[in-house]
């Protein structure tokens, strides 16, 4: 928290009047104008500037957005806080109500919106309305042309016509969603065509392919589930059936418009600085682009586009064949709602992310000194924070202020995330130096709870263990090292997918350090520590792993590289109440010991 003199406070609350002079008796209604009536105070600073939010809801038309003019100035800060005891939610949504009963059990509403891809009802992720896999079509198979898929099961009819079907695959460690362009009857079969260049994309990438679809989601309202949804956007029609005991009529239901809530955004050359959220709610955003051009993901919520295949690229050899498919190093992120991008001395502290559609926060490209403290992030479709990018400018960037570094996670909650792209991560770290994550705790998540590192060893100097394009080598380090994971408390991931663990690394990371971390009932193979292809310079030190498949686990022996990686004075699958069981490491794991003030907070 910032301490020091106030220079002023500035009030704003939700039956506030912008035409007032932002004062306790008259406050400010909206975060812009108190975010103008700051850039007026701000330039040469005597104190901290605290904009003060009185509890309630802040329905957002437009992402709030803090650039270098807003920043703080002589060491003091810019403070966007709730009022103590009150919590101010910044809010992308908007509330749908006036339910009527139809057919069926089900219920509609009117919602003016051109698109939507999540609800939330009472808090939480609604499904769209879906149709398990094969026992929905049992006898799909693939067309000889690639194209889609036939099947001569009658369900299909119930398909032609529908706009905005997706089928939804999970393959190991990757969860890809494809959308059907049209369904036809070809005589005595059904043709399901998908759409491209997606489903050529996830049929030829690198990594793992495609496999038999899981689910088919967005199906007809008649075959709905119990909690399902559908929205038909040419009637602008919500259709709902509620769950066993539900009333619509007695619940809350949200649909997220907005893809940012909040961006601080600067530039290498002036970037944003001395800002602190505290106390804030960032909730209901959502991210429309996977309606149109689906989800085909390659690792930890990282994708392969249009753009990506369709560039010409040197290819690399496997087995002896040269190989054109997208490269697993070569990939975009899935963007977040929240974004701090080219900012220094940016905290966020004892804030809530929830019910988003995108991931949580991203600290991207030209990021120093950010810290995220006491944060909660739960009810997010893809990961909860992302740090960095992976693509050139990240790893060997041209500009050294292009670099993210010194960002410390410390004392936060990361749970139910990944909901919707169930190969995302709690954290995900792409290229960055000195990265801190400690005593968080992480619970209940589909993949990894943590994801340091990129590039399977490629991006390394000299390359890795496949036998790369000498164009594609580079003979500098890449942007990654420095970082310390430790006194985590991970249990419960791993959840839905497999080859990820608790913590996840890959490349080379010099002077990374994984230590008493406490890790168990991570059921996903292998599930513990898992030290992936090109992982070097990395020390795994006094954790302690029970209830995973595997506890540690080197898949980087290629080049050497398992002998720069120490194992040390780890405890594995000794369960407490057990002999030996190391009581001390495990009582300072997680976020209890941060909020009591002990090591790491």
């Amino acid at each position: 928290m910032s301490s020091g003199p106030v220079q002023q406070t500035i009030y704003v609350g939700p039956t506030g009047d912008d035409s007032k002079p932002g004062t306790v008796e008259q406050p400010l209604a909206t975060l812009r104008a108190a975010r103008d009536l700051v850039r007026t105070l701000n330039r040469n600073m005597t104190g901290h500037l605290v904009v003060e939010l009185r509890g309630g809801c802040y329905r957002l038309s437009e992402p709030f957005v803090l650039g270098p003019q807003d920043s703080g100035t002589n060491g003091f800060d810019v403070i966007y806080r709730s009022a103590p005891g009150e919590t101010a939610a910044l809010d992308g949504g908007i509330p749908v109500s006036g339910w009527t009963e139809t057919e069926g059990g089900r219920w509609t509403a009117a919602v003016d919106v051109p698109e939507m891809r999540q609800l939330y009802s009472d808090g939480h992720l609604a499904r769209r309305a879906y149709g398990k896999m094969p026992w929905f079509l049992p006898d799909l198979e693939l067309l000889p042309d690639g194209r889609g898929y036939r099947t001569a099961n009658a369900n299909a009819a119930q398909l032609i016509g529908v706009e905005g079907l997706e089928l939804v695959y999970r393959n190991i460690w990757a969860h890809t969603r494809c959308g059907i362009s049209e369904v036809r009857q070809v005589g005595a079969h059904y043709e399901l065509l998908m759409r491209q260049p997606e489903f050529y994309l996830a049929q030829k990438k690198e990594g793992v392919q495609l496999n038999q679809p899981e689910l088919m989601e967005n199906v007809p309202q008649q075959i709905m589930q119990p909690g399902g949804w559908r929205y038909d956007a040419a009637h602008k029609t919500l259709t709902y059936r509620p769950k066993l005991g539900q009333d619509p009529a007695q619940s809350t239901f949200i649909v997220p418009v907005l893809e940012t809530l909040l961006e601080i955004r600067g530039t290498p050359a002036e970037p944003v600085h001395n800002i602190a959220l505290q106390g804030l709610c960032f909730q209901h955003a959502t991210w429309l682009e996977p309606n149109r051009t689906g989800f085909v993901d390659i690792q930890a919520n990282f994708r392969v586009t249009p753009e990506v295949l369709l560039t010409v690229r040197p290819g690399f050899s496997w087995n002896g064949v040269v190989q054109y498919a997208p490269f697993r190093w070569d990939c975009i992120k899935s963007p977040a709602n929240v974004i701090c991008h080219a900012g220094y001395d940016i905290r966020f502290e004892e804030c809530r992310f929830k019910n988003l559609g995108g991931a949580g926060l991203d600290i991207e490209r030209g990021s120093c000194g950010v810290q995220v403290s006491g944060c909660e992030f739960t009810e997010i479709s893809g990961s909860a924070i992302q740090v960095a990018d992976v693509v050139t400018a990240d790893h060997h960037p041209d500009d050294p202020r292009l670099g993210v570094s010194e960002v410390s996670i410390t004392g936060c909650e990361i749970h139910h995330v990944a909901r919707e792209y169930k190969g995302g991560v709690g954290v995900c770290v792409g290229y960055a130096r000195d990265v801190h994550i400690a005593h968080n705790d992480f619970h209940h998540l589909p993949y990894s709870a943590l994801s340091v590192g990129w590039g399977w060893g490629e991006l390394d100097a000299g390359g890795g263990a496949y036998t790369c394009h000498p164009d594609a080598l580079f003979d500098t380090p890449a942007l990654a090292s420095g970082h310390t994971i430790e006194a985590n408390h991970i249990h419960d991931a791993m959840l839905e997918l497999f080859d990820g663990g608790a913590i996840y690394t890959l490349g080379c990371m010099p002077g990374t350090v994984i230590r008493e971390n406490l890790i168990h009932d991570c059921i996903g193979i292998p599930g513990g520590i898992y030290l992936d292809e090109g992982s070097a310079d990395i020390r795994v030190e006094r954790n302690v792993i029970y209830n995973v498949p595997w506890g540690l686990n080197l898949n980087n022996h290629p080049q050497g590289r398992s002998e720069t990686t120490p194992l040390v004075d780890n405890v594995c699958d000794i369960a407490p109440g057990m002999p030996g069981f190391p009581e001390e490491i495990a009582a300072r794991a997680g976020r209890r010991v941060a909020d009591e003030g002990g090591p790491g907070a």
